[in-house]
Formats: structure tokens, C-alpha cells, sequence
């Protein structure tokens, strides 16, 4: 069959590879739609993605085969895969309602560690696989996992309703963070991307002004400190955006950081200790995967307008590198069976 693996040069490569079959505690999944992840797109100097692995982590697809001990699920059931859902239950994150910080998840973790959803079938952990509600489409399933990534970001920023928010970044996670404040009441939203393209679609995500990086926008929008927002999401992963939030943070601000930065981040001391703010992490999802799959479902987030291709899996080496060009795409979904 056909697939997508990451190489020994740590490239992705489209191979043809044997049939996988469930080993126990196992279900194997006909795959109907997958996301390509940024973090897909930067897999060749991430120590978490193993070379030889099938890659892709957003995905949904069709139980077709169960192992012997699997129960509660029957061939037919649709799912979209949770790829971080095989924690180990046991330790003091586990115990403590922490899953998302369990050391066994990047051990486990599909699409990187463990084969994943860009191929035509897939065996996964029964573990990790959420039901999809009726008239939940397949397609809507593969964006269930950024979603809970920009919901849990958002609960951890500790935003409240009327807060301003500014947002960087407008790839797949800055675009559902900006959704996600929008629909829980935060104030004027601001978004910063060098994308014209994506600034676009951020508008149409529910921010109110969308301004590039060397906007003269930018400085004329917070001239003072208290004019600043009170909340700012780093989406990108560039150091510099740690700096730059810092600076444009009202005092007592609060900086969630979901990205992640090849580099050291930097920042002034004088910005950060003059005006207290706080810098927070935010780490996946816990029971936001969960709660995700509810909101998609309910129609109270409408993913699909973030969705730039669907590609067929055949063409999966070109879909990367049009994803890499940020004028142009936000999101490509892969397609191993030709569904639209």
C-alpha cells in the first residue's frame, strides 16, 4: 500500500509498504482524511519524529479489523485518532489528571513514534480512537487534533470575556486560537502575520484587525502600554515573538506560548519584570481532545473554511511543499482513498 515515511534523511517519501496488521490491543483504520501538521513540515529536526515511521497525527478514518482483546468498538465504527492518547495512566502526571505531560506520550505517539495516518490503512492503539458523532464528516475529524491544541491554549491563557488578545501567527493553530477567542467573547482580537493571505483568512476566523510584522499599523495600534492587549498567543515558534509580545503586553499581562522555537526564546528583563507579566506554556490537550470533537460536531466551529486542498495521497511529496509556501495555503488534507 501506499504511505508517506519519513526517511533516514528525514524527508517525507512516498513508498509502497506491506499491509500493517493489528497486534493486540489494536484496531486497524482504512484512513479517510489527514492533516498535514506544521510540525509534519519541520519533522527533520524534531528529536521526537523517528525516521521509518509512517507520518501523521490529525486524521480520521474506519475500523475494518480489531484485535482479539479489543472491545467496545465494531468494524464500521468511524474515529478520528487522539495521537497522544496512549499515556501510560500511572505516573504523577497521569494521576494527577495531567495526561498530556505523561513522558510515555512521546514514546507512544502516532505520526511520529508509532505508525500514523498518512497511508491507506493504519494500526493504532484502541486507546487513542474517539467516535465520531453522526454527520460528523471524516474531513471535519482530521482537524479535531489542532483543535483541541488552540482550546487548550486558550483555557491556559486564562482569558476572560471583553479581554484584547493578539495573536501570532496566523498557520492552523493561530487561525483556531483566534476562532476559538472569538467564540468564547474575548474583546478586539489582533493578529500578526507576514501572510496577506493568511491575514485574510484570520479575519474571516473572527480577529478584527489583521497586520503584518513591519506593519506601521502595529506601532500606531498600541502607542501606550495600557493600550496593549492583556493576552498574547505566540502561534509561530520565532523567538522573536516572545520579545515582541513582551514589549506590546499591557502591564500584568500574560503571554501563552503554544509554538515551538528551534532557538532560545529572548526577551527584554525590563519589560517583563516593569510590567509583570506572566509567560505560560500550553502543552497539546487533556480532555480538550474530547471536548473538541463535541464542538466541531455541534457545527460551533466551522473548520472547513480553514481546509485549503484535499489532496490524493499520491501527490502527498507536492502537498508538502505547497504547504511550505505560506502565500498561498494554510491547511492540506491528504485523502488516501480519493474522497473529496
Amino acid at each position: 500500500m501506499k504511505a508517506v515515511v519519513l526517511s533516514n534523511e528525514r524527508k517525507p517519501e512516498l513508498r509502497d509498504i506491506p499491509y500493517p496488521s493489528p497486534k493486540e490491543g489494536e484496531v486497524l483504520l482504512e484512513v479517510d482524511h489527514c492533516g498535514i501538521c506544521g510540525s509534519d513540515l519541520h519533522a527533520a529536526t524534531s528529536s521526537i519524529y523517528r525516521t521509518g515511521i509512517v507520518m501523521g497525527h490529525e486524521f480520521s478514518g474506519k475500523i475494518v479489523q480489531a484485535a482479539h482483546d479489543v472491545a467496545g468498538w465494531k468494524i464500521g465504527d468511524r474515529v478520528c485518532v487522539n495521537p497522544n492518547g496512549a499515556y501510560c495512566g500511572h505516573c504523577f502526571s497521569c494521576r494527577n489528571g495531567q495526561v498530556n505531560l505523561c513522558p510515555q506520550i512521546l514514546t507512544n505517539s502516532v505520526g511520529a513514534a508509532t505508525p500514523g495516518g498518512m497511508a491507506e490503512f493504519v494500526a493504532v492503539n484502541a486507546r487513542t480512537i474517539h467516535l465520531l458523532p453522526a454527520g460528523m464528516s471524516g474531513k471535519q475529524g482530521s482537524w479535531v487534533e489542532p483543535m483541541a491544541v488552540a482550546m487548550r491554549a486558550v483555557r491556559r491563557s486564562l482569558i476572560q470575556i471583553g479581554d484584547d488578545a493578539i495573536v501570532y501567527g496566523a498557520g492552523p493553530i493561530g487561525l483556531l486560537v483566534i476562532a476559538v477567542l472569538r467564540k468564547a467573547g474575548a474583546g478586539l482580537i489582533t493578529v500578526i502575520e507576514p501572510s496577506a493571505f493568511r491575514r485574510n483568512v484570520a479575519v474571516i476566523a473572527g480577529a478584527d484587525r489583521a497586520l503584518s510584522p513591519d506593519d506601521i499599523g502595529l506601532s500606531e495600534a498600541f502607542r501606550e502600554p495600557v493600550d496593549g492587549p492583556g493576552f498574547a498567543f505566540d502561534c509561530v515558534g520565532s523567538p522573536t515573538v516572545v520579545d515582541a509580545a513582551v514589549r506590546v503586553l499591557r502591564p500584568h499581562g500574560r503571554l501563552t506560548i503554544i509554538g515551538l522555537a528551534q532557538t532560545p526564546n529572548s526577551f527584554r528583563a525590563t519589560d517583563l519584570i516593569f510590567k509583570e507579566i506572566d509567560i505560560c506554556g500550553s502543552f497539546i490537550y487533556a480532555d480538550e481532545f474530547q471536548q473538541a470533537i463535541r464542538l466541531i460536531a455541534s457545527g460551533g466551529m466551522a473548520v472547513d473554511r480553514f481546509t485549503t486542498a484535499v489532496r490524493p495521497l499520491d501527490e502527498a511529496i507536492n502537498a508538502f511543499s505547497d504547504l511550505s509556501n505560506a502565500a498561498q495555503s494554510v491547511k492540506i488534507l491528504l485523502t488516501p482513498h480519493a474522497r473529496a
